[in-house]
């Protein structure tokens, strides 16, 4: 008998064999069939106990021997009244807490009678259910009821009646295989949870079991959305449920999944928990002491949550905590006659015994200490929303469970401190908000601390926060808690914002102005509060406690156009000033009037303004009536600008209000020459520190730029007299050469900061190093050397002569890099190695064409293979997450690697590496590596950790391809979604994406080396390479090597380019070309400049068209320009010798080229062309396409089938 946690009731037999009859005379029979847990329980019914059995030929046999032979005459079988009695026992034990009702010596004396009943059955108090299960283990099995008639027997009784309607047809199919997992289960009772309790909410014990369903299911849920799913229902459950249901059963449970590892389940764990005890108005006494020995150890530690929104959660939720606690307490200290179903505080008196008064003040005020403690952590915390939160929700409830005296050391003490945060104004107002209520409780007291932080809120710059501090005056004067000389002081200050432009602030002065007129007695409305407001009415007012009374005697407010420029003015004192002297002029009828010209100019400018906006002799009298609100708003303006020129937390210097210098830069040799020379002059003179001390950049004598940092000398300029004659004639001269005409002039717009006596000298020494590194970087990656491989001949067409056969891989090359500014280049390969090659070797007369070093240690398919640190090393990144970086020896005789960094990669948590990339500046080179699971990483191979980490949204599809901008100021990657996204390396934000039409795979990125804005992007089918322009969002060129009309959405071809390469040829005008090689097996040249010149550099191993056939023309189809290749038919390829000709042509497919292919057999390692002429086109589909400078510049590619090629 089974009883599962969700009190389903289950017969069960793991054993594959018991015998329906035992042996009364032998208990090892039962022993090893039925007792194998050795409690020596016994509820087998007693009728299949016998002594002996009849034989064949009607001898008495014993039943131990009947049993081995299995000859019972006639079969006996179990029938149900002997399941009906082992229920009955099992229920028993149940119901006793665990004690067995019969063991084997007394089931044997039950069944010869010696034992009436089982003494355990008679210890239980309902009668009702010892009825029941006396019937269930009667002796005699005809009198045992079946289970159908025992339900109709005891219905209303022990079984409720909920047991009679729906819920056991839904109880079974919750056991049904599709609502195995707890998952499942726990939807399907989310979603039927209202008509279930619209059902089993009348009976009694029905919601129980639903209960109890999903209590026995939280720990196996393995999704947090079927968690909160749990605690959703747990939380429509609880208001229907008993308090010891809840204490005893949901309790343990709920403070389980505090613990949870999502902080969305934690947060909705904590309202769960908020929502179940509140209604707890009976309290056991065995849980006298769940709350402070628990409970709050458990909350308390969640202050320090690493989870923002837990720590909210909990600021919104600790007051309520605080008065359950309070009330648990209570509760535990009142000795109630009856059951207490009502508050504590409507319990009649005469049923309450109050008992060890010195006991419940000691533990009263250790529960105030300990949630003292975990306020003061919530007041405190880093994060404002939290401070927020707490405010708007909690301190209100908080000042009444601490009482007075904390309340006003815990609680007001830190609230006030809350006005010092000038970056979050909600927060700010939030204070005010709750002022009226944290004031009341306190009382009087707190009078003269409140009035300085409601002047300190009136003069706050966000009119929001003013707007809250008028709210807090009338809440405040309402409860009477402003004295009458404090209620003066405060209308005097909030009556000038009568003119203010806000109409919402107009209308609560008005408020706390009809408010106060309630407060006061008439003689002070009409003598003290008359004089102050009517300077700001058209008419006296008599009856000041109407609102719409003074509304309509206000005078018209002052304009927000005006308003504002008058904020924003940086002399607020010098306008004013001038304001009040034309005053003075009309005042005393004069006709002079200053004029403008005798002004600064800054406030010649400001009048002119202002009078566009309507500024007139009123209106000057309004701004002068808001003098004192102006200072104030102008010292808060003051402080917030302050606070933005100082450092920030991260280190970073605002620079928004510097002046700045800008200096044309027209060449790169005008630039060099200028480092060298200031390099030069900081070599001379070493000891001399930079000092910027009352420095202004108007002054430029040759004393203050010798003094200066000479990095700042060359971004600023020095004066032509601080130069020697011949270097200033240069400098002098270059601002007016004129560039030439692949050149452009580029201005750079540097600023320098105003360096004072506060500012150390390592700061500045710092920072003019780091503009000096920016404008360096920017200067090399502007020439087209830095942004691509260049080849110095400018009218460079590739041969397409086969120079070396390389088939030293065992399975398919997946990427080939060029090494440094060198003739060697690396190949990554999936059978796990890593080889390095010469070019020069492959000159001249070699007897062998063989790698000059083979790396082996990656110990699975290499996918990426990039160079970092200028060149000098190699990193290569394989698909069992395994990150290696190799510092590469190159000498004349030998090439030496070595391992200088690896990193292991979790690829459940990050996925395997798709593609990598080198950020190289300076000393600093950080490796950049795109996870299959959407992560861009920066590994800045000079530390261990990770420099920076980018998070790609996976709706937009996975990394498939990456590329850095020379520049290193974007990174662009591309998705098997056709998504191609440009992210922003200063801010690491994306701030660009670009869709392909036709949502194809993108299966390679490249830099342009001619055009920064643009990006080269090889994409699935058709063999379609698109250059992408991000500034104008569109695609500007797109190469087409397909039959399918140009540009087509459908798949026309299946052929892909896998491979490509973009070059620049230099000489003159600088010429853009692309390298590519796919599927179809055919490597192309495809001439950017000059489309026509575009060719085919070499077909498949098995192709039959030449190289003439092949046609390339420049097209514009729907505003793109496109490079089409244009094929003539050809005739059927010709074997000669056995072996196809490699002219030009369609190739047969990858099957057919495949079985081609492995009919003639590779060549042997290390045996040269004159020895073996494989086919000099590929044989498989090419992988990856490069370049190398040699003697010559020389294409390298690689395929699928291992061999790597090199072409000239």
């Amino acid at each position: 008998m089974l009883v599962t946690s969700w009190v389903w009731l289950l017969l069960t037999d793991f054993a594959s064999f018991k015998p329906a009859l035992l042996p009364e005379d032998n208990p090892a029979d039962f022993s090893y069939f039925f007792d194998t847990s050795r409690r020596r329980t016994c509820y087998v019914a007693p009728e299949r106990f016998q002594m002996t059995s009849a034989a064949q030929d009607g001898s008495a046999v014993p039943m131990s021997q009947s049993m081995m032979v299995e000859t019972f005459i006639p079969p006996y079988q179990l029938t149900p009244p002997m399941d009906i009695f082992a229920a009955g026992c099992s229920l028993i034990e149940l119901f006793t807490e665990g004690q067995a009702p019969f063991d084997f010596a007394q089931l044997l004396s039950y069944r010869s009678q010696e034992m009436a009943n089982s003494p355990v059955i008679e210890k239980m108090e309902d009668s009702a259910v010892r009825d029941l299960l006396l019937n269930m283990i009667q002796l005699a099995p005809e009198k045992r009821l079946s289970a159908e008639e025992y339900l109709q027997w005891q219905r209303g009784n022990v079984f409720p009646e909920c047991f009679y309607g729906s819920i056991y047809e839904y109880m079974q199919s919750l056991t049904q295989p599709q609502w195995g997992p707890a998952d499942s289960k726990m939807d399907k009772l989310h979603r039927d949870l209202p008509e279930l309790i619209d059902d089993l909410s009348s009976t009694e014990g029905g919601l129980l079991i639903i209960a109890n369903v999903v209590l026995s299911s939280l720990r196996s849920l393995q999704y947090s959305s079927s968690k909160l799913k749990a605690l959703a229902i747990l939380h429509q459950l609880c208001p229907h449920l008993a308090d010891e249901i809840i204490l005893d059963r949901i309790l343990p449970y709920i403070m389980h999944m505090m613990s949870d590892g999502s902080s969305r389940v934690r947060s909705s764990t904590l309202k769960l928990l908020t929502a179940s005890l509140f209604p707890v108005r009976r309290l056991p006494r065995s849980d006298a002491n769940v709350f402070s020995e628990y409970i709050l150890p458990i909350i308390t530690s969640l202050a320090q949550d690493s989870s923002g929104l837990v720590r909210c959660t909990l600021a919104q939720h600790v007051a309520d905590l605080a008065e359950i606690a309070l009330k648990f307490l209570e509760l535990s200290h009142w000795r109630v006659e009856a059951s207490v179903t009502t508050p504590t505080s409507e319990i009649p008196g005469g049923a309450l015994n109050w008992c060890n008064t010195n006991g419940f003040e000691s533990e009263l005020q250790a529960l105030q200490e300990s949630f003292q403690t975990l306020v003061s952590s919530l007041l405190t915390d880093s994060d404002s929303q939290v401070r927020r939160t707490l405010l708007e929700y909690s301190v209100a409830k908080l000042c009444v469970f601490f009482g007075r005296q904390r309340a006003s050391d815990v609680i007001f003490s830190h609230v006030i401190t809350f006005l010092n945060d000038k970056n979050d104004r909600h927060l700010r107002g939030s204070f005010f908000d709750c002022l009226a209520g944290v004031a009341s409780y306190i009382g009087w007291c707190c009078a003269p601390i409140c009035q300085p932080l409601l002047q300190q809120g009136l003069s706050d710059g966000e009119e929001f926060v003013a707007l809250k501090a008028v709210e807090s005056m009338i809440g405040l004067t309402q409860l009477g808690l402003l004295p009458k000389a404090t209620l003066l002081g405060l209308l005097h200050d909030a009556a000038s914002f009568l003119l203010h432009p806000n109409r919402w602030i107009r209308y609560a002065v008005v408020g706390f102005v009809s408010c106060a007129a309630r407060n006061l007695n008439a003689v002070d409305v009409q003598c003290r509060l008359a004089a102050i407001l009517d300077p700001y009415l058209r008419y006296h007012v008599v009856q000041m406690d109407q609102e719409s009374l003074l509304l309509e005697a206000l005078q018209p407010p002052i304009s927000r156009g005006i308003w504002d420029n008058v904020i924003k003015c940086s002399d607020i004192q010098l306008l004013l000033s001038t304001l009040a002297e034309r005053l003075e002029s009309r005042k005393t009828g004069k006709d002079w009037i200053p004029h403008p010209a005798e002004i600064g100019g800054p406030i010649k400018t400001l009048l002119r303004r202002l009078g566009s906006e309507g500024l007139n002799s009123a209106t000057e009298e309004q701004l002068l009536r808001m003098k004192e609100i102006l200072f104030k708003l102008q010292r808060h303006k003051s402080i917030m600008d302050q606070n933005k020129r100082t450092w920030n937390e991260q280190g970073v210097i605002q620079l928004g209000t510097v002046k700045s210098r800008s200096v044309d830069l027209h060449s790169t040799e005008m630039l060099m020459k200028a480092m060298v020379y200031y390099a030069q002059l900081q070599c001379q003179q070493p000891d001399r520190a930079p000092s910027f001390e009352n420095r202004t950049l108007g002054d430029h004598s040759p004393a203050s730029f010798v003094q200066m940092n000479p990095e700042w000398l060359h971004m600023f300029g020095p004066p032509p007299a601080s130069l020697p004659d011949q270097q200033r004639k240069e400098f002098d001269s270059a601002e007016i050469l004129q560039p030439e005409a692949e050149y452009r002039p580029l201005r750079v717009n540097s600023s320098i900061l105003p360096c004072n006596s506060e500012l150390q000298r390592l700061l500045a020494r710092r920072t003019a190093q780091e503009h000096v590194s920016a404008l360096a970087r920017r200067m090399v990656a502007s020439g087209v050397e830095a942004r691509a491989f260049c080849v110095k001949a400018p009218n460079w067409v590739p041969k397409g002569v086969l120079i070396a056969h390389l088939h030293e891989h065992k399975a398919a090359v997946t990427r080939l890099v060029p090494i440094g500014n060198t003739s060697y280049f690396a190949s990554g390969s999936m059978d796990g190695s890593v080889k390095i090659w010469d070019c020069v070797k492959f000159e001249g007369r070699n007897v062998a064409n063989r790698s000059r070093q083979t790396c082996t240690r990656m110990g699975s398919g290499i996918t990426s293979l990039t160079t970092v640190q200028s060149g000098a090393s190699l990193a290569s990144a394989s698909n069992n997450g395994m990150i290696h970086v190799m510092r590469i020896e190159t000498g004349s005789c030998t090439t030496r690697s070595t391992l200088v960094h690896h990193r292991q990669l979790d690829l459940n948590q990050e996925g395997s590496v798709v593609d990598l990339q080198s950020l190289d500046y300076g000393n600093q080179s950080v490796l950049v590596y795109a996870t299959l699971m959407g992560s861009i990483v920066g590994w800045d191979l000079r530390s261990p950790g990770v420099a920076w980490k980018l998070e790609h949204n996976l709706r937009h599809g996975v990394i498939t391809s990456m590329c850095v901008d020379p520049s290193q100021s974007w990174l662009a990657i591309g998705t098997d979604n056709g998504v191609h996204i440009c992210w922003d390396l200063r801010f690491r934000l994306p701030v660009a994406s670009l869709n392909h039409p036709g949502g194809s795979r993108v299966l390679r990125l490249l830099s342009h080396p001619t055009q920064p804005s643009c990006l080269v992007s090889a994409v699935n089918n058709n063999n379609e390479i698109s250059i992408w322009d991000w500034e104008n969002q569109s695609r500007t060129l797109a190469l087409w090597a397909s039959p399918t009309p140009p540009l087509s959405s459908f798949q026309g071809s299946c052929h892909n380019s896998y491979g490509a390469f973009i070059g620049c040829r230099v000489g003159g005008h600088n010429k853009p070309f692309i390298l590519s090689g796919g599927s179809d097996l055919r490597l192309r040249y495809w001439d950017l400049f000059n489309p026509e010149q575009s060719t085919l550099v070499s077909g498949g191993a098995y192709d039959a068209v030449k190289k003439q056939d092949v046609s390339y023309d420049l097209r514009l189809v729907d505003g793109v320009e496109v490079i089409q290749e244009t094929q003539q038919p050809c005739a059927p390829p010709i074997a000669t010798h056995g072996v196809y000709s490699d002219g030009l042509g369609s190739s047969p497919g990858l099957a057919g080229i495949h079985n081609l292919s492995n009919t003639k057999a590779s060549p042997p390692l290390g045996i040269t062309m004159t020895d073996y002429n494989p086919p000099s086109g590929h044989a498989d589909v090419i992988s990856d396409i490069t370049m190398v400078q040699g003697s010559q510049s020389y294409i390298v590619s690689a395929s699928k089938d291992g061999v790597v090629k090199v072409w000239k």
